[in-house]
């Protein structure tokens, strides 16, 4: 007898949740977003008492609304063979970024880089580092450096620089990965 395993792992800019079985009822890959049927409904009723769902199926379509929101690709939804149930995010920040920043201009009148309604300056180096922190966010100041053709502790100063503009934060030591807490928009 095979066990099966849920399995949520992160690769990158996806994220893989891969539930065992198949899909339940009348639910099929091109439906899943509107049918709605419960995988488990005992813990469907228990939700329900508790007031913890609305509505049986909403969490598919609230990841479908935040991807969206987020200026994020659409949730990729596999069936493999009816053995598991694979769902795939992706954080596409080359195409998200864009358009946070597109929203932002929107709401902010000023032209220039801001961060809420202050204007941040940022240098060419600034720039171009915050650009590889944003799309890769496991890059070390040594791997910025070689990057750029710069010398690590000019990467340094940048990265103190973004940190201390409140853009960004690095999470954990050595082995750690970058935050992006605000991304200012183009000029």
């Amino acid at each position: 007898m095979q066990k099966c395993f849920e399995l949520c792992a992160c690769h990158g800019c996806r994220m893989l949740i891969q539930s065992p079985g198949k899909l339940p009822g009348a639910v099929t890959l091109d439906n899943i977003r509107n049918h709605r049927f419960s995988r488990n409904p005992t813990i469907a009723r228990v939700f329900s008492a508790f007031d913890w769902v609305r509505e049986l199926n909403e969490g598919v379509d609230k990841i479908f609304q935040e991807m969206d929101e987020a200026g994020l690709p659409a949730p990729e939804y596999e069936n493999d063979n009816d053995y598991y149930l694979k769902l795939v995010l992706k954080n596409n920040l080359t195409q998200r970024v864009p358009r946070l920043r597109d929203d932002r201009a929107a709401n902010v009148g000023n032209v220039g880089n801001h961060v809420g309604n202050t204007k941040i300056q940022l240098n060419e180096t600034e720039e171009k580092v915050l650009e590889l922190v944003i799309e890769d966010q496991s890059l070390s100041a040594q791997r910025i450096s070689e990057i750029l053709g710069v010398g690590k502790r000019q990467t340094e100063r940048t990265l103190k620089s973004l940190r201390e503009k409140g853009l960004i934060f690095r999470e954990g030591g050595t082995r750690g990965f970058w935050k992006i807490l605000e991304v200012p928009q183009d000029q």
